[in-house]
């Protein structure tokens, strides 16, 4: 197992920095990351769902930041699925504030519910500088031993009132405990170039 995840760590590695050689094709690369922490509380109804707060700060190595808030209901509509139905709010670098309406899906299946799949939408409504935006991100996750996972994640971000994609970005996941590492191919349709990301995660 240990080889595996050295080999996997390697190639996570190594794709980013081929892309960042191949200049003649207008690729660059960009180092991200992501930190969300979530608690639940206030228990209701016959199958324990709840509230959830949550936080996500994200960032570029370049200095842009963004921290989104969340709030709302948690359902356990079965064993297999929950659902989140969320409010917040999105600040970003340079003042930019918006705020988020945000729909949640986590399902798993398979024995011993190795497989999972993580949807999320988002739209965002402009206190300020902000378009209208909106955003979705899922991901496939297969568990392993000793609590590691890998899987594949995509995420959409674009312009709602012009229609238009700002992040087209898929690729690799591998994931140890609580952290996980995303190598993306990032399309960007409305940026000139295309983008390698290569994004550390940490959620809890």
């Amino acid at each position: 197992m240990k080889r595996l995840l050295a080999v996997l760590f390697l190639f996570f590695l190594l794709m980013p920095a081929r892309a960042f050689s191949s200049e003649e094709d207008e690729l660059t690369y960009e180092g991200q990351y992501d930190i969300t922490l979530k608690h639940e509380f206030l228990e209701f109804g016959e199958k324990k769902n709840s509230l959830l707060g949550a936080v996500d700060l994200f960032g570029t190595l370049d200095g842009y930041n963004a921290l989104f808030t969340y709030f709302g209901p948690q359902f356990n509509i079965s064993d297999d699925l929950t659902l989140w139905l969320l409010a917040g709010t999105l600040n970003e670098t340079g003042g930019g504030m918006a705020i988020t309406a945000s729909v949640w899906a986590d399902y798993y299946w398979g024995n011993e519910d190795v497989n999972n799949i993580f949807v999320e939408g988002g739209y965002y409504i402009p206190v300020d500088v902000f378009p209208y935006q909106f955003y979705f991100w899922t991901e496939y996750n297969r568990a392993l031993k000793d609590d590691v996972n890998f899987g594949v994640s995509m995420e959409l971000f674009g312009n709602a009132e012009e229609g238009e994609l700002s992040e087209f970005a898929l690729g690799p996941h591998i994931g140890l405990g609580n952290w996980k590492i995303w190598t993306a191919y990032d399309w960007s349709p409305s940026i000139d170039g295309e983008i390698v990301s290569v994004r550390l995660i940490y959620e809890h």
